[in-house]
């Protein structure tokens, strides 16, 4: 995830709104072309279970890494602000996951 974060910040210049949403689909982009099932891009979760993208009261979540029965291994944030992921996110995260998955912030260096 670290190299996608990194070619992500680096293909799109700038900071901001505009150039982080940008370069979240630039991210997201990548790990699609992954072509694993087992790590998403882009999945909504609400009170345990995936529902269609922006659902409203779910958690949108930049990437999902699953184990091979399907339970989720991981969780991982793309942050490219100074914000960072706060504790409060994370719990907020984990509420909606159907397992108390590791939330893990992704900053590209």
């Amino acid at each position: 995830m670290q190299q996608f974060a990194d070619q992500a910040n680096q293909a799109v210049p700038g900071q901001g709104t505009v150039p982080g949403t940008l370069k979240h689909t630039e991210f997201a982009n990548r790990v699609k072309g992954l072509n694993d099932p087992l790590i998403q891009p882009e999945v909504t979760y609400k009170n345990g279970q995936i529902v269609p993208y922006g659902t409203k009261g779910g958690v949108r979540l930049d990437v999902v890494e699953y184990n091979s029965n399907g339970t989720i291994k991981a969780v991982y944030d793309l942050k490219t602000g100074k914000a960072g992921l706060t504790n409060s996110r994370i719990q907020q995260i984990q509420n909606h996951l159907p397992n108390n998955a590791p939330v893990y912030e992704i900053r590209p260096q």
